[in-house]
């Protein structure tokens, strides 16, 4: 016969909650689909991540998170529209494009990721949260790219 007794003991520390702000803010997330047109899916989806609670539950009421230590601030929320410098523009326009090739590509053979200017395109544009992390909005972008620069 075997008895067992499956409780914690009371020296056992509280289980800790799992979320993403324990690591150094901001968290960088990315959408791509276009919310230029008229699709209610895109701008509803956009719309998820950048109005409150915004990302996880961080800024729902009912919260486990402590407050002063994980606050929300949906006074500093704002879309920041990146504009493209004239040299990466240049270097763009040089590159012999195909459906895998839309930027200079990198070079990865000298032990380290060494990128040319305009690798990965153009800057993109982003929204900060009332988290303080970034969405980025990569419509009209290869994703594959960007992630690779």
């Amino acid at each position: 016969m075997l008895v067992t007794k499956l409780t914690p003991s009371q020296t056992d520390p509280p289980p800790l909650i799992l979320h993403p702000w324990y690591w150094e803010q901001p968290n960088y997330m990315f959408q791509s689909l276009s919310t230029s047109q008229s699709s209610n899916f895109s701008k509803s989806i956009q719309q998820t991540f950048t109005k409150s609670p915004s990302f996880g539950t961080r800024c729902m009421k009912t919260s486990l998170l402590d407050r002063d230590r994980y606050s929300c601030d949906s006074a500093n929320t704002n879309f920041v529209s990146e504009t493209t410098d004239d040299d990466i523009l240049n270097a763009l326009n040089q590159v012999n494009y195909s459906q895998t090739k839309v930027s200079p590509q990198c070079d990865c053979y000298k032990k380290r990721q060494v990128c040319p200017i305009g690798a990965g395109g153009p800057s993109a544009s982003y929204d900060v949260t009332e988290t303080k992390d970034i969405l980025y909005r990569l419509d009209g972008f290869n994703i594959t790219d960007w992630f690779v620069n």
